[in-house]
């Protein structure tokens, strides 16, 4: 049992040595605060590399000597780091355009400063993705991609390719009627009726189902929707306008009269991809 600080080498008292402490009360406090300013100093360094104040290879010794000082386990330091990803993405997100410099600088510094990679990119930071596909699109750099479910025409190239529901609006109904007829008494406390029941079914609300499930194609002269049962095309020159939702999108034709409504995880690339694609064809 040590009966000295191992910090100070003042004299433990009996309560500290009884605890098995191995500093003393004024020390341990001192070892709080500085755990506190090196966990506090990480981010301000993060910060620091992220905006070319502090060369990487040097950031990087500092932020492992930060580490250790403050103590952090594995969940605390990927907590930090995806905080400050999060925070380095909005400043190259504000303006909604995304140029291949500042999108190489967010990657490098995601996966070799933060350790935050492709795959982690795709499971934890999908909203992020997905911003940083609009972003790209409204910098005038659409994605082409190679696709075995839809034959492309001549000169057309496909973009983007997401999992979908097609959903029809389905009303919700229900009974409302009265009695018609008359009645007289019988005995006391009983009455016979003559009539009947008159009645109708009316409409009280709407509810979306889903009708099918497939993909949603979009490509540089239309979006297909590929179902188990159905297949709608929707060429960019019957295209009127549509409807973005979080979740969803409405497609408004000029030779349907319903307006298809599909369930997406985001409709945000979507959009995008449609509004690129179709001020392409206007100029061209």
């Amino acid at each position: 049992m040590a009966d000295k600080c191992r910090r100070c080498g003042g004299k433990l008292s009996f309560m500290e040595r009884l605890s098995g402490a191995a500093s003393c009360s004024k020390c341990r406090e001192e070892e709080k605060r500085l755990r506190e300013q090196a966990k506090a100093r990480y981010p301000a360094v993060l910060r620091d590399i992220w905006h070319g104040k502090i060369p990487e290879d040097e950031g990087k010794r500092t932020l492992e000597m930060l580490s250790l000082q403050a103590g952090l386990h594995e969940g605390e330091q990927g907590a930090l780091h995806s905080e400050a990803f999060r925070e380095f993405a909005a400043e190259v997100l504000a303006d909604d355009v995304l140029t291949e410099t500042e999108e190489n600088r967010l990657l490098l510094i995601a996966e070799n400063l933060l350790g935050i990679t492709q795959e982690k990119l795709e499971c934890d930071f999908r909203d992020i993705l997905f911003r940083l596909f609009v972003a790209r699109v409204n910098d005038g750099r659409l994605p082409t991609m190679t696709t075995q479910k839809l034959i492309l025409k001549k000169n057309e190239e496909a973009h983007l390719e997401m999992s979908a529901a097609l959903l029809k609006e389905v009303a919700i109904t229900e009974y409302q009627g009265g009695y018609s007829g008359f009645s007289f008494r019988i005995v006391k406390g009983v009455r016979y009726h003559v009539g009947g029941v008159r009645g109708r079914r009316v409409v009280v609300g709407m509810e979306l189902k889903e009708e099918d499930k497939g993909v949603i194609i979009v490509t540089s002269h239309r979006i297909v929707f590929l179902g188990s049962r159905k297949t709608i095309e929707m060429p960019y020159n019957k295209l009127l306008s549509l409807e973005v939702f979080e979740d969803g999108v409405r497609f408004h034709l000029s030779n349907r009269k319903t307006a298809p409504l599909f369930k997406v995880e985001s409709a945000h690339p979507i959009a995008a991809i449609v509004n690129a694609a179709t001020q392409h064809l206007r100029v061209g």
